[in-house]
């Protein structure tokens, strides 16, 4: 898979679903295009919905789309992933190769949730509610709910999260910058 992948990407012009906003997958897109070209040509849809609909219906030829949302297409052999944007290998699809895998290491993205509170929240509040979130998330149920698809949990201190946004932002602000994305 990752040579099918490469071929695309060098010797393709291919239709790219994007869906509107500025979200992961908008940036993902971004950090792949092969040196600083972009190997798609951009079609816009206003939801996953009807983006995955015409993926399906074989309009497009590509798109990113959440692994939870995509594996049941997948399973039943209606879609062929190409390649997974995050840092290893699905447990789900071992045999899908990583963008680093398939010659992309600048195609890293993951979605991400964390609880926020406003500045200011007085500290013993915001340790009262990490405790009772690390407990919820932990709980067998919950746990085996997030992992099931594909998810991994994080973890860690107030602080730590703090340093992965920034971080985060950081990151996807110079790629913007560096392709000049816009939101339209």
């Amino acid at each position: 898979m990752p040579s099918r992948f490469r071929k695309i990407c060098q010797t393709a012009v291919a239709s790219f679903a994007l869906v509107a906003g500025f979200s992961s997958t908008a940036l993902a897109e971004g950090a792949s295009h092969y040196p600083n070209k972009p190997i798609t040509i951009i079609v816009p849809f206003k939801g996953g919905g009807p983006a995955s609909t015409a993926l399906l219906a074989g309009q497009v030829d590509l798109m990113f789309e959440q692994t939870g949302a995509a594996l049941p297409s997948i399973q039943a052999g209606k879609i062929r992933p190409l390649a997974v944007t995050s840092a290893k290998r699905l447990s789900s699809m071992p045999e899908v190769p990583t963008f680093a895998d398939a010659g992309y290491p600048q195609v890293l993205a993951s979605n991400w949730m964390g609880y926020i509170a406003p500045k200011g929240t007085p500290s013993a509040v915001v340790a009262k509610l990490h405790a009772a979130f690390v407990k919820a998330i932990n709980h067998p149920d919950v746990k085996e709910r997030i992992l099931s698809q594909d998810n991994e949990l994080g973890g860690g201190s107030s602080k730590e999260f703090a340093d992965f946004i920034e971080a985060e932002s950081a990151k996807w602000s110079k790629l913007v910058k560096e392709r000049d994305i816009r939101i339209e």
